[in-house]
């Protein structure tokens, strides 16, 4: 299988670099709505990892360090050393293991419910049950073209062959990615459809736009000899969103698929079925503040009431002259004052759930944060797992306070009001 690669958008801004990593499943320009903020401050690249928006798709069956490769190879091709990170679930994993694994691409992660277990020793997923017997070859045709998948070769498609690739180990959102609805007769279509349902109904209008129009659809070919139907204006719409043209030029269309194809994004939920661990104690303040670094443990609550002092900033700073985004930045990566040695750490999570395929990443967040020395920990209470897409502007001014002081606000719109001081932000929700 052909190596993995990402694909890098200038999002704009000036100053230290802020390298944005996304979810599963979506892209790297469904950070736009933060860039009014963020790039006042910093000079935002966000990437499309394997799979997603422009980049190409695995053929294959993947691990996680063919992901944390990917990203790898292009910050030693840009020579990132000192940056700023927001990674948001595998953005947040991938950021954290390239850290692990090369010290010092940054100074400063802010990580949205990362997919990583705090502890070495922990139960592996459930198998799942034995597929299903294959439905004849006429009704398999039929699903297929229910299902939107598209030609062999492109990533897309249902599970069959994929699934039973992937290992004997399948995610349960592995399952689910592989059931989803890829394709739709026309860009309209696809915002009626995927508008209407969890998870997109949740996110702000502005993240709902950025996922759609900016990289999360693109036109699907019809094949040869096929007539061209009513849907090529919306097809050429749709391939323009996605920063790219057919290779008719735009001129004839079968509609729109996923830009992430439901095969794709399994396979990433399939890599990390068993979420990564390192021994996250020799992690981020470790380096330059050592393992001793008093702390509290309640964390600090967005949106929400105060649970008490925000750990870990105070200690992370004592021994060194590392700082955030302020009057000190440079315009190069590598920021202002930085040892080079350390890397702060925010660890933020949404709000518990009692059930639900999510409901463990706060529960791992929270305890992330207690294993990696000066870590700090965010609470969102009134988000989700999806949080920066259901309120971009309030996760982004809650991470633009962290990088700049190292510590949490004692909510987001004290931090929104900070930050926006004089200047109107982007509304969240229109």
């Amino acid at each position: 299988m052909p190596k993995l690669s990402v694909v890098a958008h200038e999002l704009g801004g000036s100053g230290p670099l802020l390298l944005l990593l996304h979810a599963n499943g979506f892209h790297g320009r469904i950070f736009l709505p933060m860039v009014p903020l963020l790039s006042k401050h910093f000079r935002c690249v966000a990437l499309d990892l394997p799979g997603h928006g422009q980049a190409p798709a695995p053929t294959g069956p993947i691990s996680e360090a063919d992901l944390v490769a990917a990203v790898q190879d292009y910050v030693e091709r840009e020579g990132v050393r000192g940056a700023f990170c927001m990674g948001h679930s595998l953005g947040g994993t991938l950021a954290a293991l390239l850290e692990w694994e090369r010290p010092g691409t940054f100074r400063s992660m802010f990580l949205f419910e990362p997919v990583l277990r705090p502890h070495l020793h922990m139960a592996p997923p459930a198998s799942p049950p034995p597929p299903p017997p294959p439905p004849p070859p006429h009704a398999q045709q039929q699903q297929q073209q229910q299902s939107g998948s598209v030609e062999a070769g492109s990533g897309g498609g249902g599970g069959g062959a994929g699934a039973a690739a992937a290992g004997a180990v399948q995610s349960p959102l592995a399952r689910l990615a592989r059931k989803r609805q890829a394709f739709f007769p026309s860009v309209e279509a696809a915002v009626a459809a995927l508008g209407a349902k969890p998870p997109f109904s949740a996110f702000s209008p502005l993240a709902l736009h950025a996922y759609l129009a900016c990289g999360g659809l693109r036109p699907v070919q019809p094949e040869p000899g096929q007539a061209a139907g009513g849907t090529g204006g919306s097809a050429a719409a749709a391939a323009a969103a996605a920063g790219g043209s057919s290779s008719s030029g735009g001129s004839s269309s079968g509609g729109v698929t996923l830009a992430c194809a439901p095969e794709s994004e399994a396979r990433v939920f399939d890599a990390l079925a068993l979420p990564p661990w390192r021994p996250w104690g020799d992690m981020g303040g470790a380096r330059c503040c050592g393992s001793s670094s008093s702390r509290s443990d309640s964390g600090s609550s967005c949106g929400g009431s105060s649970k008490g002092a925000a750990p870990g900033a105070a200690s992370a700073s004592a021994c060194c002259s590392c700082s955030g985004s302020s009057s000190s930045s440079s315009s190069s990566s590598s920021g202002g004052a930085w040892c080079g040695r350390c890397c702060r750490v925010a660890v933020a999570v949404g709000r518990a759930v009692a059930g639900g395929l999510h409901s463990a990443l706060p529960v791992f967040g929270a305890a992330l944060a207690e294993q990696v020395p000066g870590a700090q920990l965010i609470r969102f209470p009134a988000l989700g797992h999806l949080g920066p897409m259901e309120d971009p502007a309030a996760v982004a001014a809650v991470a633009l306070h962290f990088f700049q002081t190292g510590g949490a606000p004692a909510t987001a719109a004290a931090a929104a009001a900070a930050a926006t001081a004089g200047t109107p932000a982007p509304a969240s929700r229109l």
